[in-house]
């Protein structure tokens, strides 16, 4: 009928306004702060876990294949406090510089191989090949004037978030910010543009890189060039001999304090077959050892049940008990049903069809801790394996989407919504409704506190959009809320 045509001509345009609306005020906010134009770059220098190839020296006293396990440990603890840095400036970029064996010659293999352990959030460059000068000239040679760079090891356990948010504190009133280490070298570096006679040394004076006078010869270097220089930061260890694991456990025992807070995520299924795996491996992927898994089937008629008995066998173990329920269908009825049979103090919700990010707990935990937040999500992504959308209409949408998350508190429930069990029992549940329950339940949250959007995406399928196509879905759930 020609009526419906005209009221979906003006939804049409209706929407196209609001993008319009929305990238001026992304536009205009971008102008006012230094997001996203000049991000602070955070460099991690590290080696893949070869054993035999990593940690030569410690490998000598506890052996290869220890030493190897070791320097995956590190690594990962690394890029885990990195990623709580994100937390407190959220305009950081992660820059892994990694080093292989020369048994590899594949980059592609190699950057996949990288992602596949560490994940697909963070940024990956191969090390050139050369000593600790090429290493770190690599790591600032792309920095342009203004722009915060701090380079660290992975082998610096002791290092914390607030260390590194210190770190490029100090260098918005001074050129150079150095981390003393207790060996007399140094576990932290960086500068607000490009230098390198840090690196190179001056007047004929190379830096003894591998010595107790590496900090007093980038402290001569310094005073040579006229750079004001901060070194107001605790001195930390690194790893490299048996007797610095000591440093380690310590580090280790801290970190499983952060996790006092048992998470309990909520997986609501039906005919999710060809996504629930992936789904449910995001989950297993964290360290954390306070992790529920509650899934829900709502009849599914495919074999998502059985996908689920089996991940539950491999990995339901006692780190991660996974608990597998069935109830009558609907998303709302499922999600309540699970959150009523889990334990955790925080809830997240998992649609099948999404994939968490790595270290997703501490974005979880971290906002959940604070006072100001009373419901949080991750950014939006469109996983596009079924090739449903063009490139342009993809960013769109992502774009659109986190915009109105950001700055409208709305995020939707393929953002992975969690929060505190008190408030959502607070707010009583999802409503019982068919569609966009999760947009009227995070209306009801945020009465009481914001949104909190973390700085990384939860890729979720891109299905719905190779059904209805980009146009339609988006004035379908246009039409739904109003």
């Amino acid at each position: 009928p020609q009526s419906i045509m005209w009221i979906m001509s003006i939804l049409e345009v209706i929407l196209e306004t609001l993008y319009i609306v929305y990238a001026i005020g992304f536009l205009v906010r971008s102008l006012t702060t230094r997001s996203p134009f000049q991000p602070d770059h955070l460099c991690i220098i590290t080696r893949f876990p070869e054993p035999g190839r990593c940690k030569t020296r410690l490998a000598a006293a506890i052996g290869n294949n220890e030493a190897a396990h070791l320097q995956k440990q590190m690594t990962e603890l690394t890029c885990r406090t990195s990623r709580r840095l994100q937390l407190r400036r959220n305009t950081v970029d992660i820059d892994v510089l990694y080093q292989f064996s020369e048994a590899h010659h594949d980059d592609e293999k190699q950057k996949r191989m990288m992602m596949e352990w560490l994940g697909e959030d963070l940024i990956y460059t191969r090390q050139k090949e050369g000593d600790l000068t090429v290493k770190l000239l690599q790591a600032f040679h792309r920095q342009k004037k203004g722009e915060r760079t701090v380079v660290i090891g992975s082998d610096i356990p002791s290092i914390s978030p607030e260390i590194l948010d210190r770190a490029f504190e100090l260098l918005k009133t001074h050129d150079v910010v150095v981390g003393r280490a207790s060996d007399g070298g140094y576990y932290l570096i960086g500068t607000t543009h490009y230098i390198p006679e840090l690196f190179t040394g001056v007047a004929g004076k190379a830096i003894p890189w591998s010595t107790d006078r590496v900090f007093q010869a980038t402290m001569d270097v310094c005073k040579a060039l006229k750079l004001s220089v901060a070194t107001d930061l605790p001195v930390l260890s690194d790893i490299d001999t048996k007797e610095d694991l000591k440093t380690w456990d310590e580090a280790l025992r801290l970190e499983r304090n952060r996790d006092q807070s048992r998470i309990s995520v909520i997986v609501p299924v039906l005919n999710e077959e060809a996504h629930i795996a992936k789904a449910l491996r995001s989950i297993a992927r964290s360290p954390s050892h306070l992790l529920e898994i509650v899934a829900v089937d709502g009849g599914s008629k495919d074999g998502t049940m059985k996908v689920m008995q089996q991940f539950s066998k491999r990995h339901g173990n006692e780190r991660i008990p996974t608990t597998l329920l069935t109830s009558p269908k609907g998303r709302a009825i499922q999600q309540n049903f699970g959150a009523e049979q889990s334990i955790g103090e925080i809830l997240v919700f998992l649609h099948g069809d999404t994939v968490l990010p790595p270290d997703f707990d501490i974005y979880v935990r971290d906002a959940c801790q604070s006072d100001r937040f009373i419901v949080g999500s991750f950014m939006f992504e469109i996983e596009d394996d079924h090739h449903a959308l063009t490139p342009w209409g993809k960013k769109l949408t992502e774009f659109v989407t986190n915009l109105r998350a950001r700055f409208l508190g709305l995020p939707y429930g393929d953002q992975c919504l969690f929060m505190k069990r008190s408030a959502f029992q607070n707010a009583g549940g999802f409503p019982n409704l068919p569609f966009m329950e999760d947009y009227v339940f995070v209306k009801t949250l945020r009465r009481n506190g914001l949104v909190y959007v973390a700085p990384i995406s939860a890729p979720t399928s891109g299905r719905r959009w190779k059904d209805l196509g980009l146009i339609k879905t988006c004035l379908l759930n246009q039409f739904i809320i109003w």
